[in-house]
């Protein structure tokens, strides 16, 4: 067996050595004060293809799998008394236009993900809301919906 036993993406675009992936990752990553460079180098670098999972999606047959994102219209975590906001209606707003753009953008980003395991018939769960930005409260739901199936590949009740 290999090292892992199951991967997740929570609102990720994991086809990272593409136009898409790299404005994906420099946005999110230069967003943090942090150099995207630092990650795989330049955009183009072989290391971007080489940790690219679109590309090699095939070598995650076997594990478990779970995918997904919102779409980016705000959902039932989107208010001011959302999960981490604690009533900041500016941070509303950066999870409302911020959040909401980088979701729409890996809703994009997880179709083609889950167009590709069917292509090539690798098993995955992949949950596509109906709403939702790009933040903390989503992801918590994901985790808990995602949860039983890493417990169980993991082993661990």
């Amino acid at each position: 067996m290999g090292v892992y036993r199951a991967v997740g993406s929570y609102s990720g675009c994991v086809s990272t050595s593409g136009p898409q992936g790299h404005a994906i990752v420099k946005t999110v990553v230069s967003g943090q004060n942090g150099d995207p460079v630092n990650m795989w180098g330049h955009p183009g670098d072989p290391l971007w293809a080489a940790n690219d999972p679109f590309l090699h999606a095939e070598r995650l047959r076997g594990l478990a799998i779970y995918v997904s994102s919102g779409n980016g219209l705000p959902g039932a975590l989107d208010t001011v008394d959302g999960p981490g906001l604690q009533g900041d209606s500016m941070k509303l707003v950066d999870q409302l236009v911020i959040g909401g753009a980088l979701d729409a953008v890996t809703a994009v980003c997880t179709q083609q993900l889950a167009t590709r395991f069917r292509d090539l018939a690798v098993p995955a769960t992949v949950e596509l809301r109906p709403d939702g930005t790009h933040s903390w409260g989503y992801w918590r739901n994901d985790l808990r919906r995602s949860w039983p199936l890493f417990a169980e590949a993991l082993r661990v009740g």
